[in-house]
């Protein structure tokens, strides 16, 4: 469980920095503020901290942005979203994850924090804190959380269109090993008994289906395969904030087929992410690190903080990025060499889009590819279970005539 530390530094043009964190252990909190700069103490100061969904993420992130535009009073508008919050239960007092982070928030403004402190101090998602530090730096906030809002939208209408692609060949898959189990499990045991009953010598194939019946047996069964099916659809339905875990992302970007799509829509997000930071005017390093935190990959996230550590030593930006192969070396060439914030800003939302068209379409490719593969395979293991219990009553039928 995440909690609160307050950290402080030094940052890399040598001014004293402090802020806070949501992290699971010190060194974590120490991780993430070694990005910053360089870091002198990490103290815990809270409670665990409230992890939001990413709907509630967008929902406060879009509140605040209407709120900071309409010039009306931050503290009193949180409170009146925070009673409006539905209950956990009809007719229960326990309030929402939501409500209780709204009414922290509006208590640390009235104490007097900034914006970007008062959410860094109350656990506030990560991206959202950042982007209010760049947004402020040059007094738009609420511009920069209107785009990184209109950016969160598209692109989670791009990832449910491609996980609805994909999730046509992944339920004929859970399906067919279904079926067959089922076959496996149902049918096969009642074989087995006409076979011992008449004493027939069984061959190789045959054998073979009747272990993985006695095996499925052995471990449940049917409770087995409710219990693949069950995770299977929990699988698909909590994939996207499984690929926010850290491990399970770096795994998912190894993965032979997926792993080029997580990767695609990581990098997609990291560059209209840069774009927004680049429009604002915002400053290299915290746009970077900002761009790597809302990114939710754990490999371009450790990319970029080596990337930013070799500047540091005196590197220019494009030499830097030439040392690794998570983050292409064309995103870095672009801020390097386009002065207009306004052109580079265009020019990575463009680059956004074309990783973001680039995952779409592998996905698809995938997608139609699999479905036929899956459909033969599952036709070929269902017809050798059945193939496999014929060919003894073949043989017996003979041996009695």
């Amino acid at each position: 469980m995440k909690r609160r530390y307050r950290y402080r530094c030094v940052d890399r043009e040598g001014r004293p920095l402090t802020g806070e964190v949501a992290a699971e252990s010190p060194e974590e909190a120490a991780a993430h503020a070694s990005r910053w700069g360089t870091v002198e103490d990490v103290v815990e100061i809270g409670a665990p901290v409230t992890q939001l969904s990413k709907d509630e993420s967008l929902e406060l992130a879009e509140f605040l942005a209407e709120t900071m535009s309409s010039r009306l009073p931050i503290p009193d508008a949180l409170r009146a979203l925070a009673y409006d919050q539905p209950r956990y239960w009809i007719g229960s007092r326990t309030e929402s994850r939501l409500s209780g982070l709204l009414k922290a928030l509006a208590a640390a403004l009235e104490r007097g924090m900034t914006l970007p402190e008062a959410c860094r101090h109350v656990g506030m998602p990560p991206d959202v804190a950042s982007l209010l530090e760049v947004g402020s730096e040059y007094g738009q906030p609420e511009t920069v959380l209107h785009e990184y809002c209109q950016q969160l939208r598209y692109m989670s209408l791009e990832r449910r269109r491609l996980t609805l692609s994909l999730a046509y060949p992944f339920g004929l898959l859970v399906t067919g090993l279904f079926v067959a189990g089922a076959i496996t499990v149902g049918i096969v045991p009642s074989f087995k008994k006409i076979f011992e009953d008449f004493g027939t010598e069984l061959p190789s194939l045959t054998r073979l289906v009747v272990g993985i019946s006695d095996l499925l047996q052995n471990v449940g069964g049917i409770y087995f395969l409710f219990g693949l099916l069950i995770a299977a659809v929990l699988l698909l339905i909590f994939s996207s904030r499984l690929l926010s875990i850290p491990t399970i992302s770096r795994i998912a970007t190894r993965l032979p087929a997926v792993g080029n799509i997580v990767h695609s829509f990581a990098l997609s997000g990291y560059c209209r992410v840069l774009a927004i930071c680049a429009k604002s005017r915002g400053k290299l390093p915290a746009s970077l690190t900002t761009a790597a935190i809302t990114s939710g990959d754990a490999d371009i996230q450790a990319a970029t903080v080596e990337i930013l550590d070799r500047v540091d030593e005196g590197e220019t930006l494009i030499t830097a990025a030439s040392g690794q192969r998570t983050i292409p070396r064309a995103i870095f060439r672009v801020i390097a060499r386009t002065r207009n914030p306004q052109t580079r800003a265009e020019a990575l939302r463009a680059m956004g889009d074309w990783y973001a068209l680039r995952a779409e379409r592998r996905g698809l490719f995938i997608a139609v590819l699999l479905e036929p593969v899956i459909i033969l395979a599952v036709g070929f293991g269902v017809g050798m279970i059945v193939f496999g219990m014929f060919m003894p009553l073949i043989k017996l039928l003979n041996d009695l005539s």
